[in-house]
């Protein structure tokens, strides 16, 4: 779903926030669903509190995938379904997609604090093994000298965005991750101090 026309307009309103994010929310049908984008990596992540799931989305081409990982999308398929009984994710992501234009043309929108967005990574964890290997791990706890996996780049690139991506390639770095938060997990905030950190590690 093409999000380019808004996307510029997103990293303008991030761009004075702290650390470059902003909050946002919107119902849809029962659900009542917040995320955070991250104007550094051009990545969002949304969850739904109360049904204890929430994953992440790379914008950075200026489209938004409307994949959902297998294990929330049971957790969220009775909003998902239509009146002639059909499922579909449409509704959804257009749905998100005009609540990110409001927020493109908001007067000021709020930023999250650190502990929202851990309860936002949380909500995260899956068992899904080909949305994430390793989906019982959301968290970013350290660097390690050993060439990315194919999954680790896509782990990588949807926290940290495609340069933290390609500075793990070129540098043959790879991140380890955790159930739990730790010192680092907020590291992708700054896409260029984890650079800096792949580069001596």
């Amino acid at each position: 779903m093409d999000i380019d026309n808004i996307l510029q307009d997103l990293l303008q309103q991030a761009s004075s926030q702290r650390n470059e994010t902003f909050l946002f929310h919107f119902e849809f049908e029962t659900l009542a669903v917040k995320g955070v984008f991250f104007a550094r990596s051009k990545t969002l992540t949304i969850g739904i509190k109360e049904k204890n799931v929430g994953w992440q989305i790379d914008v950075s081409n200026g489209a938004l995938s409307n994949m959902i990982p297998n294990e929330d999308y049971t957790q969220i398929s009775a909003a998902l379904k239509n009146e002639s009984g059909e499922y579909s994710n449409r509704p959804f992501f257009l749905k998100l997609k005009s609540a990110l234009a409001e927020i493109a043309t908001s007067p000021r929108p709020l930023s999250p604090t650190d502990e929202e967005i851990k309860e936002l990574i949380r909500a995260c964890k899956t068992k899904d093994k080909k949305y994430d290997p390793e989906g019982e791990k959301p968290f970013f706890d350290h660097w390690r000298r050993v060439p990315p996996s194919n999954e680790s780049k896509r782990k990588i690139q949807r926290y940290f965005g495609v340069e933290v991506k390609e500075a793990c390639y070129k540098n043959k770095v790879t991140a380890v991750w955790s159930a739990e938060p730790k010192d680092n997990s907020l590291l992708f905030l700054s896409p260029q101090s984890a650079k800096r950190e792949i580069e001596n590690a």
